[in-house]
């Protein structure tokens, strides 16, 4: 499943895990490193899209820059 995910990442969801990521730091979530913005799409996906379903949807309003 892994793969046909990884297969299927496209910028948008890349972008959508780099904004999650970014603000769970913010709210000092330790489960995510600073090194996610160094990661390639499948290293980023297999340790960070759990993001992409465990998430409040509110926490998507919050602007990053």
């Amino acid at each position: 499943m892994t793969a046909t995910l990884y297969a299927e990442l496209g910028q948008e969801t890349r972008d959508k895990i780099l904004k999650r990521c970014k603000i769970s730091i913010f709210l000092g979530d330790a489960s995510v490193g600073h090194e996610y913005l160094k990661l390639d799409d499948e290293s980023l996906l297999n340790s960070y899209g759990w993001l992409l379903e465990n998430w409040d949807e509110s926490l998507d309003l919050i602007s990053c820059h």
